[in-house]
């Protein structure tokens, strides 16, 4: 399925549909890596463990490679995949553990590995060959974003990236960390390129935004104007039709899904029933990166 400037295009090639009896869903996370199409997804939701997915092998079989509904199970809070393999960093009461499985079912291989960190919500991220965190102390949120290299023996090259106020939100692509810190009152968005770290902020404002990372590229929807840039600025791309709700870069090109209504075409359904004249829909627009 093609997606262009004036949207999708052709019929998809591969549908995925998640279901889970384990509670409400709430959102989730979509990693993708390579240009195989493979990619994983973090069903999260209220009360219970995410399953995690792996989509697909020749056959479109989607493949859960990490499901656990028990009190106690490990909260898988960021995944990847690294080559064939997907690293999940989950949390336990005791701390962080780091998950290894085979992104297959033929060979359902599955590591487990201490892990040198307790990451709080929204404070993990993992890229092919990275892993970036901020612990959470009993006091408040963690001020060092720490990265490393994940492998099915632990985190490997651990290294720290001092920030300048608590760490609100993470977000890693292969060689590029981006976070989202507390500073007097407002938020800041910085960039770190490694392996030298080097903080650059990107981005100021009251509250953490749409955000995206990949291909070496950062996007930041600032309200409707949409800024993104592959160095030490972000430039204005578009002005948005509708509130971005989301974004999406492969580092050349940038899709932004924009909220908004448009007029229902029939005035009854299938049962008859009198429609809304507007209903609401995500439209996603594709737009280059300089």
């Amino acid at each position: 399925m093609a997606l262009t400037a004036r949207g999708f295009r052709g019929t998809p090639e591969t549908s995925v549909t998640v279901r889970t009896s384990a509670g409400p869903m709430d959102g989730g996370q979509i990693r993708a890596t390579g240009t195989d199409g493979g990619f994983v997804v973090v069903a999260s939701g209220r009360g219970f463990p995410a399953p995690v997915i792996w989509c697909c092998d020749r056959e479109d079989t989607q493949v859960v490679v990490e499901s656990d509904g028990r009190r106690g199970a490990p909260e898988v809070v960021a995944a990847a995949l690294d080559g064939t393999r997907v690293r999940m960093l989950a949390r336990r009461a005791t701390g962080g553990v780091l998950i290894s499985a085979d992104a297959s079912e033929s060979a359902p291989r599955r590591t487990e590995a201490g892990f040198p960190g307790r990451p709080g919500p929204r404070q993990a991220a993992m890229a092919r060959g990275l892993v970036a965190w901020a612990d959470t102390p009993a006091y408040g949120r963690g001020r060092v974003v720490r990265v490393g290299t994940p492998t099915d023996t632990g985190v490997r090259g651990v290294r720290s990236l001092a920030q300048p106020g608590p760490v609100l939100g993470l977000w890693a692509a292969p060689g590029v960390v981006v976070a989202a810190t507390r500073v007097r009152g407002r938020v800041e968005v910085a960039r770190h390129d490694l392996p030298r770290g080097v903080r650059r902020v990107l981005w100021r404002g009251p509250a953490v935004p749409p955000l995206a990372v990949g291909g070496g590229a950062v996007a930041v929807a600032d309200g409707r104007r949409v800024l993104a840039g592959r160095g030490a600025a972000l430039r204005p791309v578009r002005t948005a039709r509708g509130v971005v709700a989301a974004l999406a870069t492969d580092g050349r090109r940038l899709a932004v899904f924009e909220r908004g209504t448009v007029k229902n075409t029939r005035r009854r359904d299938a049962r008859g029933r009198v429609l809304p004249p507007t209903r609401k829909v995500t439209v996603v627009r594709l737009v280059r990166i300089p």
